[in-house]
């Protein structure tokens, strides 16, 4: 699968990476260092691409379960850093966010939990 759309931005066609890409790229790389703006990101990320994050689980997969325990964990200090993010049209709050990181680590780790048909 491309990890780049084409867009034309100022008259001009460039290739740009997919969201699902970014945010890939956050969690496999720092996803044991979380910000919160990889919270945010992740959060809206999951509200429009949830199926195809689960398409690529073996990527989240990596480092969600420390992802999510440290924005648990630090979420006193992470909290006012979120605050200051502008946000455009994204009305979630750090809660809401992490609770959609841990609806997906959830999701992804049911995917990966082999399943046994009985034979």
């Amino acid at each position: 699968e491309n990890p780049f759309e084409e867009h034309e931005v100022l008259g001009r066609n460039i290739l740009l990476e997919t969201p699902i890409e970014i945010v890939a790229k956050k969690l496999w790389y720092r996803g044991d260092r979380a910000t919160p703006r990889d919270l945010l990101d992740l959060a809206l990320v999951i509200e429009h691409h949830h199926s195809e994050i689960l398409d690529h689980s073996d990527v989240f997969a990596k480092n969600i379960e420390a992802f999510t325990e440290q924005c648990g964990s630090r979420r006193a200090t992470m909290l006012p850093a979120f605050d200051e993010i502008e946000k455009i049209e994204f009305k979630l709050s750090f809660d809401e966010c992490l609770d959609r990181a841990n609806s997906l680590k959830a999701d992804i780790l049911k995917k990966s939990i082999p399943t046994h048909s009985s034979s």
